[in-house]
């Protein structure tokens, strides 16, 4: 599983500064779940991939982001 910030990934994010997304990357990856690659191409590119101990986060992701669309339709008044 890759993470990929780009300029549409980010409008993923809102409120979240470059500086505040830089430190939770660092975070995540001296934490060991996610694993940060440079390339040597031009422009430069900086990828993070989840490692195999992050991988293991998928489901539990996917749990979340499902809790918080019955989340965000009941609080719109719709059912869940």
């Amino acid at each position: 599983m890759r993470i990929r910030i780009g300029l549409r990934g980010r409008e993923r994010i809102p409120r979240i500064t470059d500086a505040m997304l830089s430190q939770r990357l660092k975070e995540l990856e001296l934490a060991g779940v996610v694993e940060r690659v440079v390339t040597v191409a031009r422009p430069v590119e900086v990828r993070y991939t989840l490692t195999a101990i992050g991988s293991r986060l998928g489901p539990v992701l996917d749990a979340v982001k499902a809790w918080s669309a019955d989340w965000a339709a009941h609080q719109a008044g719709k059912p869940g």
